[in-house]
């Protein structure tokens, strides 16, 4: 008896998997009879899952990030299921789902244009002001000095001419508001006084003369520059001399006054795209969109600045 009963056990032993505990055994029979019961209801055509009630949802409910919404009833549909043993529902159209890229895409695109006018516009307000700056009194009356001595040869005209300019202030001291001229210097309006012809050396007298001259021409540009009868000197763009009288006309009073007024224009203008730029941004990034074309910018006017010197 003892012997039957010991062989029943040993082959109740191996029907069971080894290792396998009496709740692994339980979880696998449960298991098994889902997959017996998904199998019926796959087998059965006229199975069909409950609709799953309408969710109380607003009708437009906001993406963090995004502009777009989902459609209201996109929440009312009923969940499509998918197992193993098969899909249950029906699954949504890709044509179907709303659009959450929303305008993004413009956004970069409008964002990459406005960049780039923000650099076009903030190197040229950067080369603007640096015409501002040289075309202004303090700095353009020296480089007009320089170049109207070098234009009119005043060194030698003060040399040769020494003694009749000496003589004609002799003469014409008594004379109220009587002034001489430097023989065949182009600028009439830089004359000297009688006292100034008699009694200045003529290293004084040189720096006067160009005083004068530079201030005509600031004033008046290459008009300053006259020949004897009260014409104006004509000369063409490709002499040497016509090409730096041209430079000194650009160094005056209404080109610097021209300036200012695109100068402020630009700086409105730069403003408003620096503006524009950071609406379209999102967080910190926004900031750094700012930063390119600005470096940028300043980098293109430090190396126009050193190729001018």
């Amino acid at each position: 008896m003892s012997d039957r009963h010991d062989t029943t056990r040993g082959d109740q032993a191996d029907d069971r998997p080894a290792g396998q505990t009496p709740d692994e055994r339980a979880a696998a029979a449960d298991d098994a009879a889902e997959g017996a019961e998904l199998d019926a209801l796959d087998a059965d055509p006229t199975f069909e899952l409950p609709p799953r009630p309408a969710l109380d949802r607003p009708a437009s409910v906001p993406l963090i990030g995004r502009r777009e919404t989902p459609s209201p009833d996109l929440f009312d549909r009923p969940a499509p299921v998918v197992t193993d043993a098969g899909t249950f529902g029906t699954l949504p159209d890709d044509r179907s789902l709303p659009d959450l890229g929303g305008d993004s895409w413009l956004r970069g695109i409008a964002a990459r244009f406005v960049m780039l006018a923000l650099t076009v516009v903030a190197l040229t307000w950067l080369l603007a002001l640096s015409a501002h700056q040289a075309t202004g009194r303090v700095a353009a009356i020296p480089a007009i000095e320089r170049g109207v001595a070098a234009l009119t040869e005043i060194d030698a005209l003060l040399v040769i001419h020494q003694e009749a300019i000496a003589a004609a202030g002799e003469s014409r001291a008594s004379e109220p508001g009587a002034r001489v001229a430097v023989p065949g210097f182009p600028i009439p309006d830089a004359s000297l006084t009688a006292e100034e012809a008699r009694d200045l050396a003529p290293a004084d007298q040189r720096a006067l003369v160009l005083a004068l001259a530079a201030e005509a021409v600031y004033a008046r540009g290459v008009d300053a520059f006259l020949v004897e009868g009260g014409t104006p000197v004509g000369t063409t763009a490709l002499s040497t001399e016509g090409l730096a009288r041209r430079l000194l006309a650009t160094l005056t009073a209404s080109t610097h006054d021209r300036i200012g007024g695109w100068l402020s224009l630009l700086g409105m203008v730069a403003v408003a795209l620096a503006v524009v730029l950071v609406l379209l941004g999102h967080g910190f990034a926004r900031f750094g969109a700012l930063a390119v074309p600005l470096l940028v910018a300043a980098a293109g006017g430090v190396a126009s600045a050193l190729g001018l010197r």
